[in-house]
């Protein structure tokens, strides 16, 4: 069962997500809860360690939803985050911040939009649970690919680099790349990137959360921006 939290100060627009997600065909999977008022948030009436995607109001009652955000990520750093908002200007700041925006959606809700976003976050809480499974010195080890946030080249060896921690394979990129889903993407010859960790791109250099700065190839920066924006549900 998926827990989704819906966080905004109108009642109305609670009610309108949720009648658009009852509505479709992952009703039955999914479970829905509502919050109107910021400092309840945190209370005891909601696990946030067991909450899977959150709509988040950017201008949440007297609170900024984007800050109300960093310190759920905080908690819970699997939630995902969709924010919602009336304010264009605001959603360009969203996918700067170092924890886990899905997309924005602008009031009055888009239907179609909503659903095309929830599922895309939906799909990314699936890919939490799938796996790459590689052989260290004669022992299987299991990576979860949520988890895996870049694959480096040196030589004839990749190092995979996952929750603060390091494994060395020998293993061509190329080969690797293969049993990677498509948000795993190529920025350099000796880089592999999962697009969910990316903060910024720019010519010379990807950054990702935690300050982790990667080498951009300029053969492959324009392709890098076009895939980054559309994995956020961008037009480019």
């Amino acid at each position: 069962m998926i827990r989704v939290l819906i966080c905004d100060d109108d009642n109305d627009i609670c009610k309108n997500i949720e009648e658009i997600l009852v509505s479709i065909n992952l009703s039955d999977q999914i479970e829905i809860e509502t919050c109107n008022e910021p400092s309840f948030i945190t209370s005891k009436e909601y696990s946030l360690k067991t909450i899977d995607i959150v709509f988040m109001d950017i201008k949440y009652g007297t609170e900024n939803g984007i800050e109300v955000a960093k310190n759920l990520y905080n908690i819970n750093n699997k939630i995902k985050f969709i924010f919602v908002t009336s304010f264009e200007s605001y959603a360009q700041n969203i996918f700067l911040e170092n924890f886990n925006p899905v997309g924005f959606i602008m009031k009055p809700i888009n239907r179609e939009y909503l659903i095309k976003t929830f599922k895309k976050a939906y799909d990314q809480i699936l890919d939490q649970t799938k796996e790459v499974v590689i052989s260290i010195n004669g022992e299987l080890k299991i990576i979860y690919l949520d988890d895996l946030i870049y694959i480096e080249s040196q030589g004839h060896y990749l190092f995979l680099h996952y929750n603060n921690k390091q494994i060395k394979i020998r293993e061509k990129l190329d080969n690797f790349q293969k049993r990677l889903p498509a948000y795993f993407l190529r920025i350099h010859k000796s880089y592999l990137v999962n697009l969910n960790y990316i903060v910024r791109i720019n010519k010379e250099a990807c950054t990702l959360k935690e300050n982790v700065v990667l080498s951009v190839s300029k053969s492959m920066y324009q392709s890098t921006v076009s895939d980054f924006l559309k994995f956020k549900g961008e037009k480019i």
